[in-house]
């Protein structure tokens, strides 16, 4: 009787069970004459300003997540994980919008971690596999700006770590080009990616393939464009601070971006099929915020292509 509630109290402390996360918000918003006007995190009632303003009061849609999550630690130490992500964003101030609602299942994947027969660099590490967005995306939230976003469906492992200051992920995602509705689109995306940490340093290089790209064609049988790229490279240089630039409290992030081809979407990696074979961008992305609250976001960039 001893080591069956000895074994119940040890179940019993392991970390699990059922988890449910959302997120929601919901706004009216007009102008000073009481009318429609237009809004986001890149406007202000006053008009259109070119950069972004920020997040809070100027967001006048509907839009809600809900994220329902299984955890479970198994008698051998190793981890379990199953999430499905589900979305839904509306425009309209009216209160019945299912006939243009985008309801959307925007994650569903599962994780199996600290396998007992990972030894060496994998000791610790997480397998993963579904449709997920990348767990160590890089944005800025509080502008509703990513700096880099990689989604898709696939698979993974993360944190094999080399040494104590070093690790790694590397994953396979896939992605669709064109109307996913049309059953002759084939043409799909396929994003290699390394992404490594040593410190507050942070190098992620990315490959990408999508075959007969340029031959892809709509609906109506024409050809969405004849010159684009079939294959690409993206690179990023980060540098991700906990104070700001060791002046004072605060933190600070700084990026810079490379991208070719279809990696010449520096910020949604692989989601744009219209770019070119040639096409190349680089940016340097950078978030400065100080103790006193203040921030400063800096994203200057530059588009070229090769002659």
């Amino acid at each position: 009787m001893a080591k069956r509630t000895t074994q119940l109290e040890e179940k019993a402390e392991r970390p699990g069970g059922f988890e449910f996360h959302g997120y929601a918000r919901s706004g009216v918003i007009m102008n000073d004459s009481a009318a429609s006007t237009k809004s986001g995190a890149y406007m202000t009632p006053a008009g259109e300003t070119g950069g972004a303003i920020g997040r809070l009061g100027n967001q006048a849609d509907t839009y809600v997540e809900m994220n329902l999550e299984h955890k479970q630690t198994l008698d051998n130490g190793a981890t379990t994980r199953f999430k499905v992500m589900v979305a839904d964003g509306q425009t309209t101030y009216n209160d019945w919008t299912a006939s243009s609602s985008d309801l959307n299942v925007r994650q569903a994947f599962v994780e199996l971690g600290n396998l007992p027969t990972f030894e060496g660099p994998f000791k610790g590490s997480t397998l993963w596999a579904g449709k997920r967005f990348d767990r160590d995306n890089f944005d800025i939230h509080w502008i509703d700006s990513d700096v880099v976003f990689l989604a898709g469906t696939g698979g993974g492992i993360y944190d094999v770590k080399w040494n104590d200051s070093l690790r790694s992920n590397f994953s396979l995602y896939g992605r669709n080009f064109g109307d996913i509705a049309d059953s002759s689109n084939s043409v799909q995306n396929y994003i290699v990616s390394m992404n490594n940490f040593a410190g507050p340093v942070q190098m992620m290089v990315s490959g990408m393939r999508a075959k007969d790209n340029d031959e892809r064609q709509d609906t109506n049988g024409n050809l969405v464009k004849g010159d684009a790229a079939n294959t690409g490279v993206h690179a990023l240089l980060g540098l991700h601070n906990e104070s700001f630039y060791g002046l004072r409290d605060g933190t600070s992030k700084t990026a810079l971006l490379y991208g070719h081809g279809l990696g010449a979407e520096v910020k949604g990696i692989g989601s744009d099929g219209a770019l070119r074979p040639g096409g190349q961008y680089l940016a340097l992305r950078q978030l400065r915020h100080d103790a006193a609250e203040r921030s400063l976001v800096y994203c200057p960039g530059r588009a070229g292509a090769e002659q």
